[in-house]
């Protein structure tokens, strides 16, 4: 997969919440999936799990919480302490781009993944990932150091991760920053069909 890194790219996390009617003062988490409550891969039902551990352990007067779950038309299922809003699927990109760079944590919990577009376009808008080792996932990420992976179904763990980085300003920009770069320099569109097109004629040589 290859990612549109003029589309998917860091910006302004207050002006983008601004336009999306997200509250400035809350910390948002985010999950990309089509479908998501009735697609059996995306683990939406370890992601909620996730999320009402995360609230039981948060001081209440903390900031408020909100999970969005893009691309999901039915209305996702209510957390106690947490605010879940539910987003239509849409094919504009830039619009998906500003759900990105809005949130404060990408959650993405699956039970089987090939090389999840939705991970690496998160990554690219320097938003820090949490994820689960399945598939081709931790060829994506770099566990510590481009992001945080955990174990498939362990919603403790999942919630322990995305808690670390609410709770961690310092290592959500770092590993935001190393994310972007990584994303970037790996996975940029035009540079990924180059590297076909070399594959290619390599191919093409040896026939």
């Amino acid at each position: 997969n290859g990612v549109d890194t003029r589309v998917f790219h860091p910006g302004d996390r207050v002006t983008t919440r601004h336009k999306l009617g997200l509250p400035i003062d809350s910390q948002v988490l985010l999950f990309v999936g089509h479908e998501a409550h009735v697609n059996p891969w995306k683990d939406l039902p370890t992601i909620l799990a996730a999320m009402a551990v995360l609230c039981a352990r948060r001081d209440t007067m903390g900031p408020p919480m909100i999970l969005v779950v893009l691309g999901d038309n039915k209305p996702a299922k209510p957390v106690p302490g947490m605010q879940t809003r539910s987003v239509p699927q849409t094919d504009d990109a830039k619009r998906v781009a500003e759900y990105y760079r809005a949130a404060d944590v990408y959650v993405h919990a699956a039970r089987a993944d090939t090389s999840p577009l939705s991970v690496l376009e998160a990554m690219a808008c320097g938003t820090p990932v949490v994820a689960t080792s399945v598939g081709g996932i931790p060829e994506q990420i770099n566990d510590r150091k481009t992001g945080l992976l955990v174990p498939m179904g362990d919603s403790r763990g999942l919630a322990e991760a995305v808690e670390r980085l609410l709770d961690d300003p310092s290592m959500r920009d770092r590993l935001g920053k190393a994310g972007a770069e990584h994303a970037r320099k790996h996975h940029d569109l035009s540079g990924v069909i180059d590297s076909y097109f070399d594959w290619y004629e390599t191919l093409l040589g040896r026939a």
